[in-house]
């Protein structure tokens, strides 16, 4: 079954996926570099959401190669056709509307496959695992993107209603079948699905009030912090403990937060 999108699929979230997509970009960058990303690839981006990836994986691979776009809400497809028409690349990505917790692809039929901030939503990464290395070439490539240690994001200084408020909704997420913790467990699976050269990063973001970092979180505390309350996961004196916490730490030069630590694998399919 599917997992629900905690977040809301909206122009709003458009907006803030669209800064943590240029916030995480030179790290993804690189990722597909190690990949060995190039002209004339076709290459998965799974998950593709709006589509940011997907834009300059096309660029990438260029007009002798194929980015197939897949993703479950329709909002974030009509989006990212749009913005392939408007970059001049619709010939390039072809956009699939589909639930990826059924995916299948012919076998040996992509040179690459682009997996980022997917798994700890589909309460079962294993499965869409399987279905994408049975796809990749032999020698062909995987970059994965997935928290791995959720409970690690924090400010300084230390706030327990800060922290109370992200084990809220680590609970919540996991309940539903999701994982923030997926990243830990991925190296080991990419082995036992016969992928090896499994290299592996761990990154954390961090940044005081004004920076892209802050930005970032600070873009949808708000609306998060309402969703939370509305789904009867908060108080509404913890709702209001937060926002005030939150208005306070922004309006301090000293304030730092840091991110969810993120690892980002890539692994090359055994021949």
């Amino acid at each position: 079954m599917p997992v629900n999108y905690t977040l809301s699929t909206d122009d709003a979230e458009i907006t803030r996926l669209l800064k943590q997509y240029q916030l995480w970009r030179s790290d993804i960058d690189a990722a597909w570099e190690r990949a060995g990303i190039h002209e004339g690839m076709t290459v998965v981006d799974a998950g593709a959401g709006p589509g940011f990836a997907s834009i300059n994986l096309a660029r990438l691979v260029g007009a002798s190669g194929s980015v197939i776009a897949m993703e479950r809400e329709a909002y974030y497809i009509e989006h990212l056709k749009r913005l392939a028409e408007k970059e001049g690349l619709s010939r390039i990505i072809e956009p699939r509307h589909l639930d990826l917790t059924g995916l299948q692809l012919e076998p040996a039929s992509i040179d690459a496959a682009h997996l980022r901030y997917l798994l700890i939503h589909t309460g079962n990464p294993r499965r869409i695992l399987e279905a994408i290395s049975h796809g990749i070439k032999p020698g062909g490539s995987i970059i994965l993107m997935e928290y791995s240690d959720y409970q690690d994001v924090s400010v300084a200084p230390e706030s327990a209603i800060f922290k109370h408020i992200w084990q809220v909704t680590e609970q919540w997420v996991t309940e539903m079948g999701g994982d923030f913790t997926v990243g830990k467990r991925l190296p080991e699976i990419l082995q036992q699905l016969g992928f090896k050269d499994i290299q592996a990063e761990r990154i954390v973001k961090t940044g005081h009030p004004g920076s892209e970092e802050w930005g970032w979180i600070n873009d949808f505390t708000e609306d998060h912090i309402q969703r939370l309350q509305t789904a009867d996961r908060i108080t509404p004196l913890a709702a209001r403990q937060y926002l005030a916490m939150w208005q306070r730490y922004g309006d301090d030069p000293e304030s730092i937060f840091s991110s969810w630590p993120t690892l980002i694998l890539t692994a090359r399919k055994k021949p």
